[in-house]
């Protein structure tokens, strides 16, 4: 199943234009190494190093909020450019400034009005595990990805969860290994309850959870830094 996420101000896109203002570079990172998310409803997320390797020769295209009617750039028309580095996904895109789209995609990330950066994707099978984080809360972590379908700079408001088929998505994985079904979990998931089906978690502290549950932005450096996320995760 399709899956989105979302990453905002850590990650903010940057925009070069060329000297002669015809065309423009659009820089960002779609995504972030061992970095866990905020509470994406009844559990966090991480992505681990490697998770890309085996789709950034796909057929990828670049997006405005996840629009098809406002494509910016392509990899198969080579305007789009994937890389992995220490922090993570980067996306490099060649726009065209005689094409209106981009035109106001420039002019919205000028202003600071798409502040972040997102990814479309399919988990492959046995490319995510589940566990716990140091207090205790259900920690999925992406391994290895099938697919991925588009990046690009995004304009929305900070949210705390993943809702209805998103989350049905991430617990999929959980629900074959436990033998719980889909719409069990994702109930507790929006009970925040997630945690009793998730082997080994254990119940947190409250401050623990208001610190999970409460972190700014989708994907948040929760106590950490850019710096402590281009060091190797110990």
């Amino acid at each position: 199943m399709r899956e989105t996420r979302t990453y905002k101000r850590c990650s903010a896109p940057e925009l070069r234009a060329s000297s002669d203002g015809a065309t423009a570079t659009l820089t960002g990172y779609a995504a972030l190494f061992d970095v866990y998310s905020q509470n994406l409803g009844g559990f966090v997320e991480v992505i681990a190093r490697g998770a890309f390797d085996e789709v950034l020769s796909n057929d990828v295209i670049g997006l405005v909020n996840h629009d098809m009617n406002q494509l910016l750039a392509t990899t198969d028309s080579s305007t789009l450019t994937l890389s992995v580095d220490e922090v993570g996904l980067r996306y490099a895109m060649n726009l065209d400034l005689t094409d209106p789209t981009a035109v106001s995609a420039a002019a919205k990330i000028r202003s600071g009005k798409m502040p972040g950066s997102s990814f479309s994707f399919r988990i492959a099978e046995n490319g995510d595990s589940w566990s716990q984080t140091e207090q205790g809360f259900p920690l999925r972590t992406l391994t290895r990805l099938s697919d991925l379908y588009d990046v690009g700079p995004v304009a929305m408001p900070a949210y705390k969860a993943t809702k209805g088929e998103g989350v049905a998505a991430a617990v999929r994985s959980l629900s074959l290994t436990t033998g719980n079904p889909v719409d069990v979990l994702v109930a507790a998931a929006g009970r925040n309850e997630l945690r009793s089906f998730v082997p080994g978690t254990t119940e947190p502290a409250a401050s623990e959870t208001h610190e999970v549950s409460n972190t700014s932005g989708l994907y948040a450096y929760r106590a950490r830094s850019l710096q402590l996320a281009r060091s190797p995760r110990e």
